[in-house]
């Protein structure tokens, strides 16, 4: 009973803050992704 309890408060908070998790998500992988890296650099 906990467990489906906090899974369902863990899925609301996901809803309800979806779009800027995304956000962060695409902005880590920007940072850590090297081909993004590669080609940032060699535009600079």
């Amino acid at each position: 009973m906990l467990l489906r309890k906090i899974k369902k408060h863990l899925r609301e908070e996901q809803k309800q803050t979806s779009c800027p998790s995304r956000e962060r998500q695409l902005a880590a992988k920007d940072r850590y992704s090297p081909t993004r890296k590669g080609e940032k650099t060699q535009k600079l």
